[in-house]
């Protein structure tokens, strides 16, 4: 279904996972060529996601960074708005913004227990990480770290091999 941005969004991350960068690199360039001009904030932040796994140029950075704009502007009240939060903060680290990663992913990472999501934790505890060593902020780098990892231990399911029947397998495999 090439018109169809589901199958985007699944195949992304699995093919970094069974180790197809250069597979993933056409992917990621195909998403955004179909998908880079949508009104929809739900796409525009798995976009954001699914494209920045890996980093990319700045030049695409850009036109994700306006995704991530769009999506945050629905504001606090909208069900995924820690889902754009993190794509934003996501966006801000792939452009070296380290400063506003943080604040944006640590919302993310220490935002309580509404609306939980592992996977998106452990995620945003680890971008965290990253933008703190990006500032050079070792203790708080070294902190974000050793807490995703905790959360990723205790939260996330273990794998058997089989994820067909499990939901959000894609976001357990980018954590």
């Amino acid at each position: 279904q090439p018109t169809g941005f589901e199958g985007y969004h699944l195949i992304a991350p699995t093919l970094l996972q069974a180790g197809d960068s250069i597979a993933y690199k056409q992917v990621r360039r195909d998403m955004l060529r179909r998908f880079g001009g949508t009104k929809d904030p739900l796409i525009a932040d798995r976009l954001v996601k699914d494209c920045l796994i890996r980093p990319w140029l700045p030049a695409q950075l850009d036109s994700l960074a306006r995704l991530a704009d769009m999506a945050i502007q629905e504001g606090p009240e909208h069900k995924a708005w820690r889902r754009f939060q993190f794509a934003k903060g996501l966006v801000e680290y792939r452009r070296g913004h380290f400063a506003d990663a943080v604040n944006y992913v640590r919302q993310v990472a220490e935002g309580g227990e509404w609306n939980r999501d592992v996977n998106r934790d452990v995620q945003a505890y680890m971008v965290l990480a990253m933008a703190y060593a990006g500032l050079n902020q070792m203790a708080y780098a070294r902190s974000a770290l050793t807490t995703g990892l905790a959360v990723a231990q205790d939260g996330l399911p273990k794998s058997d091999g089989d994820l067909s029947n499990w939901p959000g397998w894609n976001d357990w495999v980018i954590a």
